[in-house]
């Protein structure tokens, strides 16, 4: 009886622990997931900056 309740004991433990990690690496997922967004974002803000700026000399140079 004292066996059987260490061992549900341990499995319980491991239960935990498995989830935990799974966890963690579902979080590490996400981050890497934002990271990529985040250099797709800046890339494209980057984009958009130097039409800008290009539109306006094109309006500096007119005017």
């Amino acid at each position: 009886m004292m066996f059987k309740a260490i061992g549900q004991f341990f499995t319980t433990l491991f239960t935990l622990f498995s989830a935990l990690d799974k966890g963690a690496k579902s979080l590490d997922h996400l981050a890497s997931i934002a990271e990529a967004e985040s250099e797709g974002l800046a890339e494209q803000m980057s984009i958009e900056r130097k039409a800008r700026l290009s539109e306006l000399n094109q309006r500096l140079k007119v005017a």
